[in-house]
């Protein structure tokens, strides 16, 4: 008999038109909540009927079967309808998948998918790549293999009913979940749209100017966020060097290792033969060759630059073409460089610099400090080095 639920004749309305309307996703959460709470109906003479509730399990919405469901008592016996569409586990303890896929044959399948080739007036399974698989859930509902065996996934559907043909997921409206994560997938996605750009080789990708649309924004979401990002995860074998491409992020330079290798590069590219030649780089020589982003994480500094990358060199501030001219506003940096003249001269202490001219301090690149005292050696040694001012050489 038809469960009767709490309410009486107000209870058996409900009952009946909760029958007659067909539940969608929009009804599914409210019905779920209410009829999953255990009713009991008591009877006008007071004597208490049998209590039903809604199981959980067995009266789960099935999506597949435009949510049609079922009412079990608590009891033993199960009153039900369209109980045929319902997951559950039968008698083997097999489940409704398990009996969904075995009723769903590869034949049947790919009759289905020939049958809607010819509802839309496709000429070749090329069409399928612009199809809207969305209509199938909407205009038939028989079509539910889709979910239960491919996950929703037309690329994988397609390839297991159509093996014969090469199909690219990259060219459907979404891919598989996780299919991005292979770099197998990245490279033929890549050289295919190589190919569709007219490329010649991997070179090639250096003049291609990134506009929207243009790749996947699924692939640049998961491993990019930049054309260098992509192409260096999914040909790591290539010597790629990131600053010839059209646009560089200026996250790429934060690696101490891709400075290194742009600034070998660019040795090499103005026939510097070793380290002291780095002294003669110029800020217009970097800029000119895409490494603007470079020196300005170093503040436009080509010693901290160079000092940074390759720290196992000596490095002199004062001996690089380009230098800010603060550096000599600082004292420390004063008696530094004129420790390191005493040293080059070999003189055995910094008295004996008062000996020595401006031109010849102007020499070891102290321009800017000869200047700053007008020449006046003395006047410099006495404001730098305090301590020997009762020197014999250097007295006021």
């Amino acid at each position: 008999a038809r469960p009767v639920l709490c309410w009486g004749w107000f209870g058996d309305a409900i009952h009946e038109f909760i029958a007659m309307i067909p539940l969608r996703s929009q009804f599914c959460g409210l019905w779920r909540r209410v009829l999953e709470t255990s009713l009991s109906n008591v009877s006008s003479d007071g004597k208490r009927r049998k209590s039903y509730r809604l199981s959980r399990r067995i009266t789960g919405i099935d999506s597949a079967n435009r949510g049609k469901m079922r009412l079990c008592t608590s009891s033993s016996t199960s009153n039900h309808t369209n109980s045929d569409y319902i997951p559950r586990a039968d008698s083997n303890g097999a489940s409704e998948t398990r009996r969904h896929r075995e009723v769903w044959s590869l034949e049947r399948r790919r009759s289905v998918f020939d049958k809607l080739m010819k509802e839309h007036k496709m000429t070749s399974l090329e069409d399928w790549y612009r199809f809207d698989f969305n209509t199938i859930n909407r205009r038939a509902p028989g079509t539910s293999f889709l979910r239960y065996h491919y996950g929703s996934s037309p690329f994988e559907a397609l390839k297991d009913i159509y093996p014969d043909h090469s199909w690219q997921a990259w060219r459907f409206k979404s891919v598989p979940r996780g299919f991005w994560n292979s770099q197998e997938n990245r490279r033929a996605y890549l050289q295919s749209k190589g190919e569709e750009l007219g490329l010649k080789d991997l070179y090639g990708w250096y003049k291609v100017k990134i506009i929207p649309g243009m790749i996947k924004d699924s692939l640049l979401r998961e491993h990019g966020p930049s054309l260098p990002h992509l192409l260096i995860g999914a040909f790591p074998e290539h010597p790629w060097k990131a600053w010839e491409f059209d646009y560089v992020p200026k996250s790429w330079w934060k690696s101490i290792e891709n400075q290194r290798d742009y600034l070998d590069w660019l040795r090499i590219q103005l026939g510097m033969k070793n380290m002291e030649d780095l002294y003669q780089l110029s800020r217009s020589s970097i800029q000119e060759n895409k490494g603007f982003w470079m020196l300005w994480k170093y503040g436009g500094s080509i010693y901290s630059a160079v000092s940074t990358i390759y720290p196992n060199h000596r490095w002199l501030e004062w001996k690089f073409a380009s230098l800010n001219r603060s550096f000599w506003a600082t004292r420390e940096n004063q008696r530094r460089f004129l420790l390191w003249i005493a040293e080059e001269k070999k003189l055995s202490s910094p008295n004996e610099l008062a000996d020595l001219s401006a031109q010849e301090i102007s020499n070891f690149g102290g321009e800017v400090l000869v200047a700053q005292y007008r020449s006046d050696i003395r006047a410099m040694l006495r404001d730098i080095f305090p301590e020997y001012l009762e020197s014999q050489n250097i007295a006021r």
